[in-house]
């Protein structure tokens, strides 16, 4: 299972400058014991939809995952826009998909890519909306778009609620056009989660119909036992292993321990 941490992006959401400090992941960190890789965390544009140029900050975490020997996922952050299913909005993340591509999809060490553009004003990638048809004929483009720019990755589709039923049709989507590719995730394990909530029995249904599964951590956590306990229990009912595991800094220590 490979297990990434969680690097966040900028410092400060509306300027979009660079993490800095104690929020920046190091070789130090990715060297650490049980810890594979890192999730690259990066906004296009910030609240004001000014454009920022996040090419080289991604570039620098490519660089440190390559030292280090390891893989490295790309999380490009959405909820930019309120009218997320526009014609316009949907060309622009198009074309900023298409040229992630051609900057990395051919680094072996991407292990996987973020299916994000279609979530909710000011939610980065979780889909806590109605699956209205306007918004499933949206994300079923820029998912179809993220496939084909990046045709060798792993695809991390992240749930949301309260709409069940159209997450199933949109994952049902993902494994369809992407076999073997497909990772459902929810971003919201945490010791105290109850396993048969809807968001944790919504990763074993997509592990039983044809999807891969992971988890991001609502937090950090310091209970690594019980989060551990609740991933085997989730595993048990899903019928397979994760494959993929993402901790906040602060909890990189507890992961190998």
């Amino acid at each position: 299972m490979p297990t990434f941490a969680l690097q966040p992006a900028s410092h400060d959401e509306d300027l979009l400058d660079a993490p800095r400090r104690g929020r920046l992941l190091t070789l130090a960190h990715l060297n650490t014991r049980g810890i594979d890789g890192m999730t690259v965390r990066g906004r296009r544009w910030d609240r004001a939809g000014k454009p920022w140029d996040l090419f080289p900050f991604l570039d620098s975490c490519q660089a440190t995952a390559a030292k280090a020997g390891d893989l490295w996922t790309l999380l490009i952050c959405s909820g930019d826009a309120e009218n997320f299913t526009s014609e316009e909005h949907l060309r622009e993340w198009e074309s900023l998909i298409a040229e992630l591509g051609r900057r990395y999809a051919n680094d072996p060490s991407l292990w996987g890519v973020h299916l994000t553009g279609c979530s909710p004003f000011r939610v980065s990638e979780e889909r806590h909306h109605k699956i209205a048809p306007t918004i499933e004929a949206a994300d079923k483009r820029l998912i179809l778009a993220w496939a084909k720019a990046f045709p060798r990755q792993k695809l991390l589709f992240a749930i949301g609620l309260p709409d069940v039923a159209g997450m199933k049709r949109l994952i049902k989507y993902l494994v369809e056009i992407a076999p073997g590719r497909a990772v459902v995730k929810s971003n919201a394990m945490k010791s105290s989660t109850n396993i048969g909530a809807p968001h944790n029995q919504l990763i074993v249904w997509a592990a039983k119909n044809g999807a891969e599964i992971g988890f991001e951590m609502a937090r950090a956590d310091s209970n690594w036992s019980r989060v551990r306990a609740n991933i085997k229990a989730i595993e048990q009912q899903a019928g397979k292993k994760i494959v993929y595991l993402a901790p906040y800094p602060p909890d990189l220590g507890r992961v190998g321990a």
